[in-house]
């Protein structure tokens, strides 16, 4: 169930929710809706509006940087899961900034004014396998609203830490709803699904990402997301040729290890499809890059 505030780019709600049967799916979704106009009812001073404005790769592999922006998603719903927070998009607040002059009536007027900035920097963490992600809290007007560290071994739990820690600092309502990783790691697989089919590789990758970060242990999951990695990979032969062999390295190097522990007959025909596509780009891959070698040496870094 999304809710938005589509002229004014303001989410209200994004959560998964689920039943056994009609009527206890049609209460929930009453429920989740009712949350989200319960948000606008409310007076500004009771509602916090936010908005992830960046997220920085300090020192992960180019490869992986599609995995700042997963956690950016991750966070953002999970915020939404808060009484008190709503979500300024990030085009609709780059507009705000352009035009330095809110139209806009009512309490949401002063709610996009009174917005906090939150830019994050993920890191590989230090002496572990993890990452760490540091959140810097600004207004509008450049003030300093403090920030917060974590550090996780994997990026659901960090998304979840880093929820809790939030929520202190802008002092607002707890997250009311409960996570189903399952559930939202298929909503993210369906939307890369749907990126993929409409060319939009680098939505599609970080669609993937954020399915794989709820949902690693699943072979579809990775299986998705070793595709998008390739995927992307053959839109930027041409124009970014280091870009290329890194995501591709990583990809290949994810596809090796998967394929030690799924046998494909087993699997349903979205992964063997999935599956497939790799294998694709595999052959291929090895001829486009001694084609575009030939046309321009390696470099020592490539």
């Amino acid at each position: 169930v999304v809710a938005f505030d589509a002229r004014r780019g303001v989410r209200l709600a994004d959560e998964i929710v689920t039943g056994g049967d009609a009527d206890v799916l049609s209460g929930k979704i009453v429920t989740a809706v009712e949350g989200a106009v319960g948000k606008i009812r409310r007076p500004g001073a009771e509602v916090r509006a936010v908005a992830v404005l960046s997220i920085r790769n300090v020192n992960l592999p180019p490869a992986r940087r599609a995995e700042g922006e997963a956690i950016g998603a991750l966070l953002e719903r999970s915020l939404l899961g808060s009484p008190s927070v709503v979500v300024v998009e990030r085009k609709r607040l780059q507009e705000v900034n352009r035009e330095r002059e809110l139209t806009l009536g009512g309490n949401l007027a002063n709610l996009l004014a009174s917005t906090i900035l939150i830019e994050m920097d993920v890191q590989q963490a230090p002496q572990t396998e993890g990452l760490s992600v540091t959140a810097f809290l600004t207004d509008a007007g450049g003030s300093d609203h403090g920030k917060v560290s974590v550090t996780a071994t994997q990026a659901a739990p960090l998304v979840a830490e880093l929820t809790t820690q939030l929520i202190k600092s802008l002092n607002v309502s707890q997250v009311t709803t409960s996570p189903n990783p399952a559930a939202e790691a298929a909503r993210f697989l369906r939307m890369s699904r749907f990126w993929k089919a409409h060319k939009r590789t680098d939505e599609a990758l970080a669609s993937a990402e954020a399915a794989y970060a709820l949902w690693p242990g699943d072979a579809l999951t990775e299986i998705v997301l070793i595709d998008s990695l390739f995927q992307v990979c053959a839109g930027l032969m041409r124009t970014d040729r280091p870009h290329t062999l890194a995501l591709a390295s990583w990809g290949m190097a994810l596809l090796a290890e998967h394929s030690k522990h799924y046998v494909l007959g087993y699997q349903t025909t979205e992964y063997i499809l999935a599956y497939r596509s790799c294998e694709g780009f595999v052959r291929g891959f090895g001829a486009g890059v001694c084609k575009s070698k030939l046309a321009t040496p390696l470099s020592e870094v490539e």
